[in-house]
């Protein structure tokens, strides 16, 4: 570095640090000769943030050189302006899970944040390490302590998620070792398939209409007679449903806006929509409201009442009603929000039913659960609290 570009700091028993006057944060560091070794000096660059200081070494000179220097600086100084940690392996796994998050919103993902929620929860403890710190056995142990603690299928799934944030880190940092979840054998899943056997269905319908919130009932039926998912159902807003129509819009379902659907509802749906329209006060917006521990007004987050079947077991007693009653499998995929068939069936691939086809298959089902569940749902008449 030439003098005018420089300014000498430190103390005198210790490294000399030049920096840089024309880039901020690149400096040159001098360690004078000691027992017969000869002095080094090396290039770096050095720049804070959150409380702490980043330094990253760029080489020693020679034979790197001054340009050389200063371009590779201005690369790293860019980085980390943009929230990386050039060091690669000195990055931590708090600063992957916001990378990785930030690709999910990107992506308009909608699980976001019990993403977020369960890393924080099961591998809080590791946020602050560095990434290359966690061990493949390290992983195996924590995979086998939650499937004891909180189930094999949220120990698989904490472990996918830090995959997940592993590969996002791997794309933005040079020198990132494999993913350390490789070493872990993941629990056996089965797809759970428990529907409501229809034997057990007036009793269902007894206890559901025995619920004292008429929101929390109305949006258990909700489930029932639509089939939608848990969260599709809950977050339903007025701006999604057209009373004249007769349907319901998901903007933004499972895999995104890009997965958006508008469906045909059953005549009990359309009941339970008019009873929430006229009976709601103050919902903000939602079809099935609640107020939160700050007293704001926000839509049901836990729809489960205790005792009863989960949303997803409503959804696979609705499927398996469409099943029974006739429906077509192309019309129950659309009305599930199922990928529709691509290349293994080309007669399919270019079906896509009506709205007035799908209305009839709904009615279909809507008959079918009614018969089974013995006669007609709580009207609007009901004058429960």
């Amino acid at each position: 570095m030439a003098k005018r570009d420089l300014a000498k700091v430190g103390p005198s028993d210790g490294p000399g640090a030049y920096w840089d006057t024309r880039i901020p944060g690149l400096g040159l560091l001098v360690y004078p000769a000691r027992n017969g070794e000869p002095g080094v000096r090396t290039y770096v660059v050095q720049r804070e943030r959150g409380g702490r200081t980043i330094r990253i070494k760029l080489g020693r000179t020679p034979p790197v050189t001054l340009a050389e220097a200063r371009r590779k600086g201005r690369e790293v100084l860019a980085r980390i302006a943009l929230g990386e940690d050039p060091r690669g392996e000195r990055a931590t796994l708090e600063a992957a899970l916001g990378w990785h998050l930030a690709s999910m919103r990107a992506k308009e993902c909608t699980s976001v944040g019990m993403f977020e929620q369960e890393t924080r929860l099961h591998l809080g403890d590791w946020l602050e390490r560095r990434l290359a710190a966690i061990t493949p056995g390290e992983v195996a142990r924590r995979h086998e302590v939650l499937t004891i603690r909180s189930g094999p299928y949220l120990a698989n799934r904490v472990v996918r998620n830090l995959r997940r944030i592993w590969r996002t880190a791997r794309r933005r940092l040079r020198g990132l070792p494999d993913p350390p979840t490789d070493a872990v054998t993941y629990n056996k899943e089965h797809r759970r398939r428990e529907p409501i056997p229809w034997a057990e269905l007036p009793a269902w319908r007894a206890r559901v209409e025995a619920i004292a919130n008429p929101v929390r009932r109305d949006l258990t039926l909700f489930y029932l007679f639509t089939g939608l998912r848990k969260t599709d159902g809950a977050t339903v807003r007025w701006e999604d449903v057209d009373l004249d129509a007769g349907t319901v819009h998901r903007p933004r379902p499972k895999g995104g806006a890009d997965h958006a659907f508008t469906v045909p509802v059953s005549s009990p749906v359309l009941e339970i929509l008019r009873r929430r329209r006229a009976e709601n006060a103050g919902d903000a917006g939602w079809v099935f409201p609640t107020v939160d521990s700050r007293g704001r007004t926000t839509h049901v987050r836990k729809p489960e009442d205790r005792g009863l079947p989960t949303p997803h077991r409503l959804r696979d007693t609705f499927a398996t009603a469409a099943l029974e009653a006739g429906v077509d499998p192309i019309s129950l995929k659309v009305l599930m929000n199922h990928t529709l068939p691509a290349g293994g069936d080309v007669t399919a691939g270019y079906i896509r039913p009506s709205l007035e086809h799908l209305r009839a298959a709904v009615e279909k089902v809507a008959g079918f659960l009614l018969e089974r569940m013995g006669g007609t749902l709580v009207g609007a008449s009901d004058d429960r609290e």
